[in-house]
């Protein structure tokens, strides 16, 4: 069992998945199959380790959030560290934009 797939395991018990440190092109991409893995079930994301946060990873946390709640799912993004929220900010965000009504 690789690393991706224990937590992967421990996410979809647990319903909560966290995110890694950096979160660059290549922590996107990673974290784009670690979602899909855990698609059809309500998921909590815990951001709390976040000090990078990429525009590719903020897309791929949007498009999770739209269809989890397309699906009906709950998805919720727990408070970003004082880091990851500057680099939101500078791309002219805030943490609600992972916020999608869900449609049941």
């Amino acid at each position: 069992m690789t690393a991706v797939d224990a937590q992967n395991a421990d996410a979809a018990a647990t319903g909560r998945l966290a995110l890694k440190s950096k979160l660059d092109l290549k922590g996107s991409d990673d974290l784009a199959k670690e979602l899909q893995a855990l698609r059809g079930s309500d998921l909590t994301i815990d951001p709390s380790a976040v000090e990078q946060l990429g525009a590719h990873a903020v897309q791929t946390l949007i498009v999770a959030a739209r269809s989890w709640a397309a699906d009906g799912r709950a998805f919720t993004v727990e408070a970003l560290p004082a880091g990851a929220a500057a680099h939101l900010a500078t791309m002219g965000m805030d943490q609600t934009i992972f916020d999608a009504e869900r449609t049941e």
